[in-house]
């Protein structure tokens, strides 16, 4: 015997086939498909959770998706409180912040901080570019990471990748992170590409 599916049964499995559709586009046909497949971009938005997002009081853009707004480095190294911004690149992430030396990458002690990487600035006197890490890549990582952490306490950021409820696309700030971290560590190159295209137009659709 057939089973004979009702309209919103078939609507269901057409929205999870599609679905599934995209995070396997997403995974084999791009070299770090992990990291698009996940990271909120109008693609992944587009889906039913940028849908209730948008319902939940978030604008909508023409793909039904949410409106993402980050904030850049100068706004989150002025907002963002001290018991933040003193965090432990290497605590947060599970790397050490990328170093650029004569061509070569090493890293930056483990004692370097988030404002560190935030500001560019070694200590209140000594400023250290290098610290915005090959192709800015720490500098992305903690812009990414902050602009996820200050999603639900500030206003002029819309970016709401961590979802308790729903252990998509992250349950925690911290599972965010570690995530992050290891893809860095996996595909630095390719990663920094993708966060660095992601801050300049949040938007946009990486697929």
């Amino acid at each position: 015997m057939s089973e004979h599916k009702q309209p919103n049964e078939q609507s269901a499995d057409l929205q999870a086939n599609t679905r599934r559709k995209f995070l396997v586009k997403a995974s084999t046909g791009i070299t770090a498909g992990a990291i698009m497949a996940t990271l909120p971009t109008k693609s992944v938005w587009a889906t039913g959770i940028g849908n209730s997002m948008a319902a939940s009081g978030h604008g909508s853009d023409t793909f039904g998706g949410v409106t993402l707004h980050l904030q850049d480095a100068q706004y989150l190294a002025a907002n963002t409180t001290s018991n933040i911004a003193t965090q432990r690149f290497s605590d947060v992430f599970g790397i050490n912040a990328y170093q650029e030396d004569n061509g070569a990458i090493t890293t930056y002690p483990n004692s370097t901080t988030l404002i560190q990487i935030l500001t560019g600035m070694a200590d209140t006197t000594t400023q250290d570019l290098g610290l915005y890490g090959p192709n800015n890549i720490n500098l992305n990582l903690v812009i990414v990471y902050l602009n996820a952490l200050l999603d639900a306490s500030d206003s002029t950021i819309t970016y709401p990748i961590i979802n308790i409820t729903n252990s998509f696309p992250f349950d925690t700030i911290t599972n965010f992170a570690s995530y992050l971290g290891t893809e860095a560590a996996a595909r630095r190159i390719t990663t920094a590409s993708q966060l660095a295209a992601l801050v300049s137009n949040p938007n946009q659709s990486l697929i």
